[in-house]
């Protein structure tokens, strides 16, 4: 990604998002994390706590929808980030939408599975057991 076509966005309006859409943002030394609500950080967002973000980092993403390669991946699970070579507005949809896909994808992941349940027949039952041995 080249520094000179870089757009700069506020740091508050990616804030503002996640808050909106109820999840857990976590500041620490330089960077703030953002990841859903239930708990799950196995994929977040990595910003940098500056007044204008020029870029937000997909931690644990894989083929993003929205992202692009990373220019300088660390060690680790940081691969991709948003694309800040476009206008403002659109960068602020993929963060919502990315956002929005990976509360969906943690709710799903955090659903239990009911086993279900099937009846049979009482004499189909009776078969299967006389089958069986």
């Amino acid at each position: 990604m080249s520094r000179k076509n870089v757009t700069k966005v506020k740091f508050e309006k990616f804030i503002k998002i996640a808050t909106k859409l109820g999840m857990t943002v976590k500041s620490n030394k330089g960077w703030t994390k953002v990841f859903p609500a239930n708990g799950s950080i196995k994929q977040s967002f990595g910003i940098p706590n500056t007044k204008r973000v020029t870029r937000v980092e997909l931690v644990g993403f894989e083929n993003a929808e929205y992202g692009v390669a990373h220019p300088a991946p660390s060690a680790g699970t940081v691969t991709q980030m948003l694309n800040f070579e476009q206008p403002e507005l659109l960068i602020t949809q993929a963060f919502y939408k990315t956002a929005k896909a990976l509360i969906e994808a943690a709710n799903v992941a955090a659903t239990p599975v009911a086993e279900p349940v099937v009846e049979a027949p009482v004499e189909q039952v009776a078969e299967l057991e006389v089958a069986a041995g």
